[in-house]
């Protein structure tokens, strides 16, 4: 794993013209030194309490500490469209140290 950029995207709704919505991503912010990984069956194997979470993610992003992430925001790592869809935000232990972000990839 290496240190990457990873840009975060925001669902904003716009009228398409005739009284209805079109929803898109637009770039919000970036976040510096992430870790991104891609999760296993094992790789939590004993941790029922976030099972649900983990059965619905394909990756995890390690990041410093944020309170701006939430679920359904994406993120990429290219500035033009998000890779993977935030599933669940964990802050361990709520020590307020760095973030367990789990994402669903984007196909």
């Amino acid at each position: 794993m290496t240190k990457e950029k990873f840009y975060i995207f925001s669902k904003t709704s716009q009228p398409n013209g005739i009284g209805g919505t079109i929803e898109t991503e637009t770039f919000a912010f970036m976040v510096n030194d992430g870790l991104l990984d891609m999760l296993t069956g094992t790789d939590f194997k004993g941790n029922i309490i976030q099972n649900a979470y983990i059965e619905a993610s394909t990756h995890v992003l390690i990041l410093p500490y944020r309170t701006d992430l939430k679920e359904g925001q994406g993120v990429g790592t290219d500035e033009n469209k998000p890779g993977y869809r935030i599933v669940f935000v964990d802050d361990p232990g709520n020590q307020h140290h760095h973030l367990e972000v789990y994402l669903n990839k984007v196909v």
